[in-house]
């Protein structure tokens, strides 16, 4: 289980420096200047770090409760993968909407670990209590299914 989980960290690693060197090089869209405060450029890096566990724990549980067919569990973890990237765009879309359907809506983006690849992406991280909520998000996320799968595995009979 643990060797999926770091071969999935391990694989995301180079698109996490991929999209930080081009923050780093090019600034933000959203921002006028093409310079990002050191502050906020570490707490991007944490959650971006904190995502790519998130993702790479969902994968490895898939994948442990599927571990009789290895190419089902990638296909169906692609296939979530994907759900929750059009999901969450559409959730995006919705923002846009006045009043309380903007703060569940908002606290969905941030849970959802494409959520919040999609507002990383564009810098929109928001105030503090959003970056807060994303990486409290990442963490249950990554504790839960660590703890879940360990309890599974020690379940299932082993060959």
């Amino acid at each position: 289980m643990m060797v999926i989980w770091f071969s999935c960290a391990a694989l995301g690693a180079p698109s996490l420096r991929t999209w930080e060197f081009a923050y780093a090089s090019y600034g933000s869209k959203n921002l006028s200047s093409t310079e990002t405060g050191c502050f906020d450029f570490i707490w991007y890096t944490v959650v971006t770090v904190m995502f790519l566990a998130a993702v790479a724990s969902i994968v490895t549980f898939i994948n442990m409760l599927l571990s009789d067919n290895s190419s089902i569990g990638a296909f169906v973890s692609l296939i979530l993968f994907f759900v929750m990237i059009f999901g969450s765009l559409a959730l995006r879309s919705g923002l846009d909407k006045p009043g309380f359907h903007k703060y569940i809506y908002q606290i969905i983006l941030d849970f959802l670990p494409t959520g919040q690849g999609i507002q990383m992406f564009d810098f929109d991280t928001g105030d503090y209590v959003h970056i807060v909520r994303m990486l409290l998000s990442s963490a249950f996320i990554t504790v839960s299914t660590t703890v879940i799968g360990v309890i599974l595995f020690k379940r299932k009979n082993i060959k």
